[in-house]
């Protein structure tokens, strides 16, 4: 478990989530704590949650900073990156039970004159910040590991973490070796990843999509460039960019371009058609997932507005709105992918030496006939 070192819990959650009252049991947090960390691993990944869990429970998580291990302090912060949404995520799991006793007799609420239950809006409007909470945790979990991805350490330590060069004292050479073996008795240390971001699952699951960053999704539609959010869509992303966008391409075109985006290497040419295939690919996967995903899928949701006679409030979409959004988004997306289809029409004539206007279907028809040469 990555809270409650030398049986701190309570002081942990206390300084995690500050809104909570520092008596509050850590003992009755225990369950719903090891749920949201197996949440979490699905997230990050079982290999980096075990490397901040093996520095939580060592001697070297928050101590004095340390000149040999300049790494320790990475660490510190990746632990603690972890700790917020696994709190949090236990927290909101707990708490709906906490608003009411469990007795021999039922369920009850106890009122005084001091503490009274939270109206009901009120504790919609708490969920919904707890979730808002949770959700920029995790984004701010991911964006540390994705500027750590390449940082190394010397296991012997005194090097600067990230110091990827290689060592300055050479291999011994011929004339150096004696009987008993090279006269440096230790061979240089090899700087190691420290942070192992890059080798997982987790981290590779969009990386062969057309779309696969949650920056490039908010290009075509916002989602704030919320991390959790595009992890979420993924699926659906793939699907489209498997079932729809794959057909409007010659077979080894789209090979070409999945390989130039793992690797990194873009042709200009590619670099030209990926947005044009981005477009379509967003709003049909957003079409999708509206339909099929609970109206929070989104940062705040999909929501029209209401205004009653005491405060502002939200109310979520009815089925049959979320209905017509989707077929608006699904509209849109075929409009787009027609532009890319043409596009790529083009591209295969111009290689073929046909003439520049010969994709445009008006070009194809003949007035006095009534049919168009395909």
């Amino acid at each position: 478990m990555i809270l409650n070192k030398n049986s701190t819990g309570s002081a942990e959650l206390k300084a995690l989530l500050g809104f909570i009252f520092k008596s509050t049991n850590f003992t009755n947090l225990i369950t719903y704590i090891a749920f949201a960390e197996s949440d979490i691993k699905l997230i990050i990944g079982k290999e980096v949650f075990n490397i901040a869990l093996a520095h939580y429970q060592s001697d070297h998580f928050c101590i004095d900073t340390d000149e040999d291990h300049p790494e320790y302090e990475i660490l510190d912060k990746l632990v603690k990156l972890i700790q917020f949404p696994v709190a949090m995520s236990a927290y909101f799991m707990y708490v709906p039970s906490l608003d009411v006793s469990h007795s021999d007799k039922g369920r009850q609420i106890f009122v005084n004159d001091t503490d009274k239950p939270a109206f009901e809006w009120q504790i919609k409007n708490d969920n919904v910040n707890l979730i808002a909470l949770l959700n920029r945790g995790i984004d701010l979990l991911l964006e540390f590991l994705d500027e750590s991805i390449d940082v190394t350490y010397l296991p012997d330590g005194k090097a600067p973490a990230g110091d990827s060069t290689e060592p300055k004292d050479p291999l011994p050479g011929p004339d150096e070796v004696g009987p008993q073996g090279p006269t440096s008795p230790e061979a240089p240390a090899v700087p190691v990843i420290l942070i192992p971001w890059r080798d997982t699952a987790e981290y590779a699951v969009s990386k062969e999509l057309f779309v696969n960053t949650a920056i490039e999704f908010s290009k075509v539609f916002s989602i704030e460039n919320s991390r959790v959010t595009f992890l979420r869509l993924v699926p659906f992303i793939r699907f489209v960019q498997s079932n729809t966008i794959r057909a409007c391409f010659r077979k080894e075109m789209y090979e070409e371009i999945c390989t130039q985006i793992k690797d990194g290497s873009l042709s200009e040419e590619n670099k030209t058609i990926l947005p044009l295939a981005a477009q379509p690919l967003v709003l049909l996967s957003m079409g999708m997932a509206i339909k099929r995903l609970s109206v929070q899928l989104l940062p705040d949701g999909l929501f029209s507005s209401l205004i009653t006679g005491t405060i502002n409030s939200k109310q979520t979409t009815l089925k049959v709105d979320r209905n017509e959004v989707s077929a608006n988004l699904e509209r849109d997306g075929l409009v787009l992918l027609r532009k890319l289809q043409d596009h790529l029409k083009m591209l295969e004539l111009l290689t073929t030496g046909a003439p520049e206007d010969a994709g445009i279907l008006e070009n194809r028809m003949n007035p006095h006939k009534p049919f168009i040469r395909l």
